[in-house]
Parts: C-alpha cells; structure tokens; sequence
C-alpha cells in the first residue's frame, strides 16, 4: 500500500507532473494506452493526458505498467477464470441433463473438468461487444487535497469500514506533521482508537494530545484492542497481545486520569480482567494507585450501581421524573429510549420538552436514525430488521412488531428533531444554492458502515441503484485456495447461486450447482467447480424478460462456501454483476460491463451481495455475511425459507436517507434551487459523474460549482455529518 494505490482506489486521482523532454510522448503512444485500458473500464482526463503528453517513453512505460497493475486488482480483470463450460452460456443451454449429469460426477469424483467439443473457446467466434459501457475517468490530484484525506477519515461521523481503517493507519505511519491534518475533535470513537493505536505503535504519539482525545476507559479498552488487532467496536473478544513496557505504562497513565472508571470497566468485564493480565497494573501500584485499586475491586466483583440499572429501576417504578432525569445524564442513551419512553407512559409534554433540551448534545447520526424511525413509526411492517455491532455484516429479523404510537406523537417527535439538526447545520458556512435530485431518497446514509464490504463502488448498505440497460444479467464469483498467514486453505468449494421469488417473496425458482438451467426461463449456470488452487469462477445468466414473463420479481444473489472455510480466511473471494445486451458477446468476464463488485471477507460462509428488484430494474446493495443459516446444510436449496425472510427484510429496511439530509442542510444554510444549471452545489444520484454532465451544459454552470454523489462518502461523513 501506498500513496499511489490509496490515493487511486479511493478517489481515483492520481499525481503527476509536467516534465520537459526532448522527445515527448506520441499520440500514437497515448492512444494506444487509452485504447488498452477501456476493457478495464476506465480512460484519463484531459489534464492528466496534457501533462502526459510532456513524459519519455520509458517514464511513461514504467508508470502506466503501475497504474494497470492497480486498475487490474481494483477490478479484477487479471484473475484466471478457469470454469467448467467456457463457451458459456451456449454450452449449458444446448447440452443434455444426462450430460451436464455425467460432467458433474466426473468433476466431484476426480476434480477434472469435463472435456470440450474441438472447437476451444478461442476459435469459437465471437460476437462484438455491443454494449455501451460508461468509462470511468482517472483525474488529477493534488499532494493537498491527497493529504486531506486523512483529515476527513478522521472527521467521519460513524465507524470506518476495513479499508479506510487501513488507510488510516498508513496515514499514521507514513504522513510528516500529521498533527497538522488532525481535528481538534475526533467524532467516532473506533476511528480514534485504530489511529492513536497506529500513533503509539509508530513511537509518534503525543501525550498532551492524547489525553485530550481520551475520556472513558473504553476509550483506553478500544486503543488497547487496535494494538492488539482486535474489533474495536467491542462486539468480539479479542486475545491481546504482549505490550511493551511504554505501551503498558502509557494505558495505564491514560486509565488513571479518567474518573469512576469502575462502571465502565465493569460493562466489558471478562476484556478488562483479561487485559490487566497483560498490563500488570500491581507493578505500578505506586505511580498509579487507583487504577491499580480499581483493577483490584474488577477482580473481587465489586460492581458499583451501574448507569443501566439505574434505567430498568426508574422504568420498573413507573416514575416519569426519574426516567427523564437518569436518562437525560447520557443524551445518547435518551434519544434511544424514546420509543419505549412513549410506550411506557412517560407523559408526552414533559418528555418534548426535555428531549428539545438536550437534542444539541446528541449526535447527528443518532438523530437522523431517530427522524427516520418516527418518520415511518405509524406504517412498520411487521418485521424489524437489526444489523448488530461489529465487524460482520449479520441481519437480525423480529416477527415482533411495535404497538402503534399516535400520529400526534410521531409527528411531534419529527418537528424536535428536525429543529434540533437544523440548529445545528445552521452553525456551517453558507451552501449558496442546493440542487438536490429526488432519487437520493433511495440511498441511504451511510451509516454502520463499520462492517461494508470493499467493492468498486463504495455504497451504503439498503441503498437501490438503477440496473444498466440490457436484457441479460450475469452475476460471477470468483476465488482462489492458498496459503493464508502461511496455513494452507485445503480444498475450497464456492457456490453461487440466484434465487428468484415473486412479489411477496414465495419462491419460484432457483439457479445454482444442482439446477444448471431453467424449464421456466432463459437462465443459466456456468457449472460448479469444486476446487480452485489457480482460482476459479462461477457464472449465472438470467434473460430478463423471460424471467419476469415467469411471474418473478426479485432476484437475490447467494454466494456460499460450501467447504468449511470462513470467507476471510480465504486469499481473495470477490462477486459481483454486469449487464449484457446479448449473453455471448464479448469476453466471459469484461471488465467495462461490470457494474459493481465486492470483496468478500467476512467472518462468515454465506453473503448476498444484492437483491434485484426486476420490476423496477433496480438493484438494492445489501452486502449481508450471515454467519449460517438455521438449517445444517449449507446450501441454497435447504435454506430457501431463511432466504425469502432475509430478502423481504432488507427491501423494507427503514434508514435515513441522502435526499432527507441534504434537505435539512438547505433549509438550513442553504438556498434549495430545481434548476441544476443555476445550482452552486449539485447532489446528485448519478454514480457517473460525466453521464450527469453529458445531459447539461457544462458550459451554463456556475463556475465554482461542486458536485457530490452516494459515492462521496468521505466528504458526506465528515462535512454533511
């Protein structure tokens, strides 16, 4: 990782510099490099082709070689997709069962793939690719605006995903004067820790800044769990690592300058016993007497009346004065409470009231979590849906619907929170005139972010994006064994499946390893491998009219690792779809074609990348890691019923949206404006930045005006947040 690779992948820029030489580069050399790299799906600005322009040859050679290195990794296009039938979807389509049958027995009997007919793929012709593929453009950058990155990570009001995170440390480790792009303020609590770990690690730490960053002593538990690679949001244990003798000294110096923190320590119990094995707290009894003392009360079992159980008291009394004022000492721990504060009979004016009182020290994310709740309380389904903390993308469902509040109540609930989030926006600079498009109600806040999966487009989990044109859709997974931290992964067996339901998620059909194609429809699978040590691809067609003539409506992509292996402890496992016109044109996998694709590595063995929605012919991001369904088999046939529930949860998932918050920042600090061409700040839905600019003159803009997609999400973290 470096600057070159980080700077890329997230805001696909790069820096360069004019050069004077005395043969500059051809146009003929350049032509041909922007011709090479359209199949990868990208091509360069006009600034960066200007200062190419300027290069020799061989700087020119040595830079692109680096540069399609990367572009090829962030896409995938250089991975050997071995597959049981190579002139795929044909070979499927125009085989017997009998067979597809025998090949499969022959493959799981003897892990060869069958043999081919004598025309191979490379002498079966091929039809053009007739797509119209949208090419992303690779802009110029700047050594400022690449070190501010690190700035806005930092700013970022929730929990980074894995790839920030390590960002973030290389920002630590590698960035001069990085005191100089650090806020005052760092919002969220998990960022803090991996980058004061990264700090501390690197010997780079500053103890007076430190101190002004620590205030709890799960503050200290979190930084304590980055230096030992643990989750920082707490949801799993971690096995601590021998820290050295400074390290130790230096969390203990941190423990005893935080008040009462027994309670705290308490509320993570089993971590804190287990770390003061490894901080050895008795050795520096002298020079830090009351951390040591409270280590002492943690292992007696010396539990203070905690802050919760002073709630569930106050709650169990039935006293609305008590409730508010316990409550009200954690303003995060209210807000949460509100619904169940109205369900148990707190009396309304009392509890608006407070609540406006305390609204200002709440945080933003909360807040828009809570307008969302409200805003859609009286019309819930009867389904709720929970993603837990932690680093693993898992979905909890509850058949369990809340009693219905008065719209009265709800509506009440709205107006204070709104006005509190417009206060508090109202505090920014001026936004001059907002263009905002309507269809940014379909993607959400991001939010929970912590556990996303690394993808080519970064969205946020529930958000829908429109399916590109075409009438085929091609999902693939791809993966490979290997050595993982030096232990081999043995045999690896991935299948990919699609399972297609109508509209009310009754399953009608299913594409996967036992059901190689449809009677109902055009659909296909590519074959199932079992085994990859070179890497290995799975592939399914579906011929979308066809499908939804079959009375289908949603499609929801399966991936499952059906040998033991957690997705994690794989080399590389990544999936995702593209968009044909014709299913036998161009290559199996071209890269131009695809319209997202995620990196797989969770701590789990099953993951839906996402549900197609072919009625609407959009596509909702789920990015879910199930860790196992509640049958024993893991496979797509045994778990259908699990599968359908998961599926409806997430099409009615309630989750702040980006159209909401950009509204509230207009009303705001902001003049809302419908003319996009007038506009001094544009949001818009469209993931294509030079698509939205083909369908306006450029020209008419204001000159300064700034643009900002679902994709932006360092800047909506740490500016809109």
């Amino acid at each position: 990782m470096d600057q070159f690779s980080i700077y890329l992948q997230r805001e696909l820029k790069v820096i360069i510099h004019t050069q004077q030489q005395e043969t500059p580069l051809s146009s003929t050399v350049l032509a041909t490099a922007l011709k090479n790299l359209e199949p990868i799906g990208f091509t360069f600005s006009p600034e960066v082709l200007d200062i190419l322009h300027t290069w020799s040859l061989d700087t020119f050679i040595r830079w692109y070689k680096k540069l399609v290195k990367e572009l090829c990794e962030i896409t995938g296009f250089d991975r050997n997709y071995q597959m049981m039938y190579p002139r795929f979807p044909d070979q499927v389509m125009q085989m017997s069962d009998a067979q597809l049958y025998m090949n499969a027995l022959i493959h799981y009997w003897t892990g060869m793939l069958p043999e081919n007919d004598s025309t191979t793929d490379d002498q079966q012709p091929k039809i053009m690719l007739l797509d119209q593929v949208s090419l992303r453009v690779i802009r110029l950058g700047t050594e400022d605006e690449f070190t501010q990155i690190c700035e806005k990570l930092l700013l970022a009001a929730a929990a980074l995903p894995l790839a920030s995170r390590e960002h973030l440390v290389w920002f630590a480790n590698h960035q001069p004067q990085w005191q100089q792009h650090t806020p005052e303020v760092i919002p969220n609590k998990e960022n803090a820790a991996v980058f004061i770990a990264a700090l501390i690690s690197a010997k780079k730490i500053d103890t007076d800044w430190l101190y002004t960053h620590v205030q709890t002593a799960t503050d200290i538990l979190r930084i304590a769990t980055a230096l030992s690679n643990g989750d920082v949001s707490l949801a799993t244990n971690t096995i601590f690592i021998s820290f050295s003798r400074s390290q130790r000294k230096l969390i203990l110096a941190l423990l005893e300058k935080i008040s009462n923190p027994l309670e705290d320590m308490f509320r993570y119990e089993g971590r804190w016993i287990r770390l003061g094995e490894r901080l050895h707290p008795g050795e520096y009894r002298q020079r830090f007497p009351h951390t040591a003392m409270n280590f002492d009360r943690l292992r007696n079992g010396e539990r203070p009346k905690t802050f919760y159980a002073q709630v569930e008291q106050a709650f169990e009394s039935f006293a609305d004065e008590q409730i508010l004022d316990t409550l009200s000492k954690r303003p995060g721990e209210f807000v949460r409470r509100l619904d169940r504060m109205i369900r148990s009979g707190v009396n309304i004016d009392a509890l608006l009231d407070r609540y406006a009182s305390i609204a200002k020290e709440v945080s933003t994310p909360i807040l828009l979590s809570v307008l969302a709740h409200f805003e859609k309380r009286s019309s819930l389904s009867p389904r709720r849906q929970f993603f837990p903390k932690g680093n693993t993308a898992n979905l909890f469902v509850l058949n369990q619907p809340l009693a219905p509040l008065p719209q009265q109540v709800t509506s009440s609930m709205i107006t204070v929170t709104e006005q509190a989030l417009i206060a508090r926006f109202a505090e920014q600079p001026d936004l001059g005139k907002i263009y905002i498009d309507p269809q940014l109600e379909k993607h959400v806040v991001p939010l929970g972010i912590r556990s996303a999966s690394k993808s080519l487009r970064t969205l946020t989990r529930g958000s829908w994006i429109p399916l590109d044109a075409g009438d085929t859709l091609r999902f693939f997974v791809w993966w490979k064994e290997g050595l993982v931290n030096g232990v081999p992964t043995d045999r690896v067996d991935i299948d990919l499946s699609a399972i297609l339901y109508n509209d009310q998620w009754q399953r009608i059909e299913q594409i996967s390893y036992f059901n190689l194609r449809s009677d109902q429809f055009l659909a296909a699978h590519s074959g199932d491998i079992v085994t990859a040590p070179e890497g290995a691809a799975e592939y399914i067609d579906l011929h979308l009219p066809s499908v939804q003539a079959s009375g289908v409506r949603y499609i929801q992509m399966s991936v499952n690792a059906f040998t033991s292996q957690v997705f994690k402890d794989l080399p590389e496992c990544y999936a995702g779809w593209m968009m044909r016109q014709v299913p036998q044109s161009g290559e199996i996998f071209e890269a131009s074609t695809v319209q997202n694709r995620i990196d797989i590595a969770a701590n789990s063995r099953i993951c839906i990348p996402v549900i197609v929605d072919i009625v609407q012919r959009e596509v909702l991001w789920s990015d879910i890691a199930l860790e196992q369904y509640p049958d024993d088999i893991n496979n797509i046939e045994t778990n259908r019923f699990s599968s359908a529930l998961v599926g409806r949860a997430m099409t009615e998932l309630i989750r702040p949206n980006l159209y909401q918050l950009f509204h509230l920042h207009a009303e705001a600090h902001g003049t809302l404006t419908t003319d996009i061409e007038e506009a001094d700040l544009i949001v818009t839905a469209q993931l294509d930045q030079e698509s939205l600019m083909r369908s306006i003159d450029p020209i008419s803009l204001l000159p300064h005006a700034k643009m900002i997609t679902p994709l932006d999400q360092d800047q909506i973290l740490a500016d809109f947040l």
